[in-house]
């Protein structure tokens, strides 16, 4: 559906906080799930996620692969807040481009921003204990 991250943000009039590709890709998930039960649902969803999402399929050998977390690290910060992992960015304004990509522009009046991310290896250990149910937060 070409257009409809475009549309959105021409009309959204809202602050919004991106977990942008450099969070993703600093905290990579996946490869610790291979401890589990291969009978726990995580098991199973990031094994079949592994072997059949397009993008992983060549690296798949037969285990979880590591991947990148984006949505996962949306959800803590839509749970959990700021602290103690994140600090936000400057202000500025996302621009989506023509194949759905999108740039950033500075802007202080502008209602967006990215989180950056103060500690990987503590993001990294919270997003996998909230994935299994050990976490502790509130």
């Amino acid at each position: 559906m070409p257009g409809v991250t475009r549309k959105l943000f021409d009309v959204l009039n809202v602050p919004v906080v991106f977990s942008g590709y450099e969070v993703g890709q600093a905290i990579m998930t996946g490869e610790t799930l291979n401890q589990l039960d291969h009978a726990h649902p995580l098991y199973i969803g990031y094994r079949h996620f592994s072997e059949h999402a397009q993008w992983m399929q060549d690296q798949f050998d037969g285990d979880i692969s590591a991947n990148a977390s984006y949505d996962q690290t949306a959800v803590l910060f839509a749970v959990q807040g700021l602290q103690p992992y994140w600090q936000l960015s400057s202000a500025g304004t996302v621009k989506v481009t023509d194949d759905g990509g999108n740039t950033w522009h500075p802007n202080e009046a502008g209602q967006h921003r990215y989180l950056i991310v103060k500690d990987v290896d503590a993001v990294t250990r919270e997003v996998l204990s909230a994935m299994i149910g050990t976490s502790k937060l509130p």
